[in-house]
């Protein structure tokens, strides 16, 4: 189901959602509420069989140990480092839109990440800013 982004509180969400997957159903927010009613008063259609890299990636979302080495078969490695650890970021294969995922498991979408590393450099850079201002008010009050 897709929320219309022409909803104007919508923004781009809904649009790369829709960039990442096939729609079934697409409806207004005012819409949304009947759509779901009549969905769910259906018969279920039969369960499609889960791919284990699908099942991998949940098993990480829910916090439960995993293989690392299950990890690293999700995509390949890129040059991009992760903005809360700090290791080595992998592209997933079966993508759009553009995710991410690090070694240990957190998981990234393009825009995400993007932001999110924009906001680890501006805290090691306020950090930094800190630690000189710190270090400046320790030496004038040592030597005057």
């Amino acid at each position: 189901m897709w929320r219309n982004p022409s909803d104007p509180v919508a923004g781009e969400t809904p649009l790369e959602a829709l960039r990442a997957a096939d729609v079934d159903y697409r409806a207004s927010l005012s819409e949304i509420g009947g759509l779901i009613a009549r969905l769910a008063a259906e018969e279920p259609v039969p369960a499609m069989p889960c791919p284990d890299s699908v099942r991998l990636e949940v098993e990480i979302a829910l916090d439960r140990p995993f293989d690392k080495a299950e990890v690293a078969r999700l995509g390949e490695p890129t040059t991009l480092t992760c903005p809360d650890g700090g290791g080595v970021l992998m592209q997933i294969r079966r993508s759009p839109p553009s995710r991410f995922r690090c070694q240990v498991g957190r998981a990234f979408a393009g825009g995400a990440l993007e932001g999110d590393q924009k906001n680890a450099r501006d805290d090691a850079m306020r950090a930094q800013a800190r630690k000189h201002a710190e270090v400046l008010r320790e030496a004038i009050r040592k030597y005057g």
